[in-house]
């Protein structure tokens, strides 16, 4: 089984290299053989079912089939239960099945999609607790990402709020993208000053699209993109004339 599923895994990264539909079926296919070598107790049937669940999801999310994305959701819970809290790679599968849950959610608008993705990440940060820094990351943006979705309740934006802070802890300046976590940020924070007119989380969502702006050079593919989110928190803030001569400083 192991064969098969580094050849589809190999068709998989191809796939998203090249596009080529095919690699993507037969990455299918193969994880499907793959899996059937491992019955009900076999030591490797954990892997192969999250390998499956994961090229279903990119079939899904490549041709919108529901059906791809059920059966992903389905086999990711089954392999999260092969993972119990003691094992090592349960985080790794709590946050794999939070991906497909949140998938899901954005096609169909199921709360209860939603809510789950925000427990099983809030189980995998607190069963990472002193893992390894980038998967720690990953779940505190997709945590972050998902309370911001429900940010009608005020509690789901300050916990947001607070996750993206240490996001901003845990990524060094040398980060692929060290603006990104400032920028969150800062739109949580807006989110938060739109919907209950707190003053002082505008001046906040300022400073931190100042910095996003600051570690974007000139040239950066995100530059564009930072200094944009300042122009228009910046019209909210002062008056027209008052923004233009801000931004104008920075030139």
């Amino acid at each position: 089984s192991s064969s098969l599923n580094n050849l589809a895994n190999i068709l998989h990264t191809r796939f998203e290299q090249l596009g080529d539909r095919a690699d993507l079926d037969s990455a299918g296919t193969l994880h499907c053989e793959a899996l059937d070598l491992c019955p009900v107790g076999h030591p490797d049937r954990s892997v192969s079912l999250k390998n499956l669940a994961a090229a279903l999801h990119t079939r899904c999310e490549q041709l919108g089939d529901r059906a791809d994305l059920d059966n992903s959701v389905t086999l990711y819970r089954e392999a999260l239960d092969l993972r119990p809290v003691s094992r090592p790679y349960r985080g790794e599968s709590l946050n794999y099945l939070t991906a497909a849950l949140s998938t899901r959610f954005e096609l169909l608008r199921d709360c209860l999609d939603l809510n789950s993705a925000v427990t099983l990440l809030c189980d995998a940060l607190d069963h990472d607790r002193v893992g390894h820094h980038r998967r720690r990351r990953s779940v505190l943006n997709n945590l972050t990402s998902c309370l911001t979705t429900q940010f009608w309740h005020r509690a789901d934006l300050e916990n947001a709020a607070i996750l993206c802070r240490g996001l901003l802890d845990l990524r060094p300046i040398t980060y692929l993208g060290p603006g990104s976590s400032h920028s969150n940020l800062a739109s949580i924070l807006y989110n938060r000053f739109r919907q209950f007119g707190d003053r002082a989380d505008l001046d906040s969502a300022v400073i931190l699209h100042h910095e996003a702006l600051d570690l974007c050079p000139v040239g950066d593919p995100d530059y564009s993109s930072s200094l944009q989110n300042l122009a228009n928190i910046l019209t909210t803030q002062f008056t027209p004339g008052k923004a233009r001569c801000r931004l104008q400083s920075r030139g």
